[in-house]
């Protein structure tokens, strides 16, 4: 991740969200499948105890036949199934987060 950085979210500064993150925004980087970075997601659910304490969960879970892009807090580029946004905001995750290396063109991250 380049820099921390924090937008401006109904008057008040909202500085517990990355952007920018480190990715040159002239490369993409398909190495990894967008089922790679749905697999990705299913890991964050459960590590950060979404089957239990998340207050939305709208699309989420294993036997989800919602496409990840329509999950709750997911934003997709236009014109793929790639990530380009998380924001789980004020959510209830707890515990670990999983290993982030799945998720390459992502360019935003609120998960406080």
């Amino acid at each position: 991740i380049s820099h921390f950085a924090s937008t401006q979210k109904g008057g008040t500064v909202d500085t517990s969200c990355l952007h920018d993150l480190a990715i040159d925004n002239n490369v993409s980087d398909y190495t990894y499948t967008p089922e790679d970075e749905r697999l990705f997601l299913l890991d964050l659910y459960d590590a950060t105890g979404g089957p239990y304490y998340w207050n939305k969960k709208t699309g989420w879970g294993n036997n989800s036949t919602i496409h990840h892009c329509k999950w709750f807090g997911i934003h997709c580029y236009k014109n793929s199934s790639y990530i380009k946004w998380i924001d789980l905001t004020h959510n209830g995750l707890t515990g670990q987060l999983p290993n982030f290396w799945k998720i390459r063109n992502v360019q935003g991250l609120c998960l406080s």
